[in-house]
Formats: structure tokens, sequence, C-alpha cells
């Protein structure tokens, strides 16, 4: 299983790790719920809109997480699609500065964040996988896509007008 989980990152396209700490201790649920608010406000930055729900979500971030240290002060690490053909724009610093920014409003204050471009994928899916064990212990940024998101293709137009506008 460890192996399918790291060959999907490994052909993902993500070009960048990030690992937000809350630096408190919660719960499995609530780091989930955190990861989710993370995802919807970085969409919503991205797209300079307040309702990304039903944006297509091959069009909104992605992301993959692994939840450490489950027990005590957990975190998460990421693999994350910051690809000029998603963000639009090259990756510097004001992206470090609104994910950190996006991270401490959802953690009250308490997280950090660490973000860096990956190096070696391969390297990057081995160590975020090291304590992998069950297909509930990762987080896709999709998980919190609504059905609405999904559309056909004759719609298709219409929503990238709808971006674009």
């Amino acid at each position: 299983m460890r192996n399918g989980i790291r060959h999907f990152i490994k052909t993902q396209g993500f070009t960048h790790s990030l690992t937000l700490n809350s630096n408190r201790d919660l719960s499995i649920p609530n780091i989930r719920g955190m990861f989710g608010n993370f995802c919807r406000r970085v969409d919503q930055d991205r797209f300079k809109k307040r309702h990304v729900e039903r944006l297509p979500s091959c069009f909104r971030f992605r992301a993959i997480a692994f939840v450490e240290h489950a027990a005590s002060h957990p975190h998460l690490h990421l693999a994350i699609d910051l690809s000029p053909t998603w963000l639009a724009s090259i990756v510097d610093d004001r992206i470090d500065r609104q994910f950190q920014a996006h991270w401490i409003e959802v953690t009250d204050g308490a997280g950090s964040i660490q973000l860096d471009p990956i190096a070696c994928i391969q390297g990057w899916s081995r160590y975020i996988t090291k304590n992998y064990r069950r297909d509930d212990e990762y987080f896709l940024s999709s998980d919190f896509h609504s059905d609405k998101s999904l559309i056909q293709s004759s719609e298709l137009r219409r929503v990238l007008d709808a971006i674009a506008a």
C-alpha cells in the first residue's frame, strides 16, 4: 500500500513540500478540518473569490497531506502543486507569507509552516509516508470539494468564463 501511495505522489506533478504545524495537541478530526479550511482559504486567495465551492476540482489547490505524531502535537507533511499552470505566477516570498497567514488564521495564531521546493520527489514521498499504514491516514485537498465542483464537459466554457471574470 505504501509503495502505491508513493507512486501516486511521484506521478502527480507536485512541486513543493509544505509542513503545517499546529503547535498544540489536536485530534485527527480537528487537524483534518483545519487542513480543509486551509485549502479553502488558499483557493479563495488564488481565485479572489469568497465562494470557491463550484470551481472545478482540477483548477483548485492540489495537495496530499500525511499526519505525523498523531498522539502528541500532530502536524502535517504535504506534497503540493505550485506549478505556474496552477499558480499563474512564480513562487516567491509572497506565497510563503500568504500560506503562513492562512495557517495562522486557521490555527488561531498558534501555527507555523515550512514551504520548500521539492528537490527529490522520491525522497520527499518516502519521508512523508514513513508512518503511513492505513488509507485513513492521509488527506487529499479534493476531499473537501463539493460534488458541485464536478462539471460536465458541456459546462466547461461557462465555468472558465466565470473563473476569468
